[in-house]
């Protein structure tokens, strides 16, 4: 029996395996390819995997994203050209 990590790594290096896994369109279609492929996990489980690997990689939650989501905006009063 794989681990999620281990079932990851696995579709990450097999581009067979990337192209079945992109095709799913479904949860549940989720939760049989990784059982499929010798991996039964729950839902659950493998969200988890997920957040974890997003946070692992830098990445912000829909939350943190909102706090610091923005622009800037330039105006006359704020802005000095450079004289060259």
């Amino acid at each position: 029996m794989k681990t999620l990590q281990e079932l990851y790594n696995e579709v990450m290096n097999s581009d067979a395996l990337k192209t079945e896994f992109l095709t799913l369109t479904t949860p549940e279609q989720v939760v049989a390819f990784a059982e499929k492929n010798g991996c039964p996990a729950t839902l659950e489980e493998i969200k988890s995997f997920f957040e974890e690997q997003s946070a692992a990689a830098g990445e912000l939650s829909d939350e943190k994203l909102a706090m610091v989501a923005g622009g800037a905006v330039f105006t006359p009063e704020f802005y000095t050209p450079i004289q060259a």
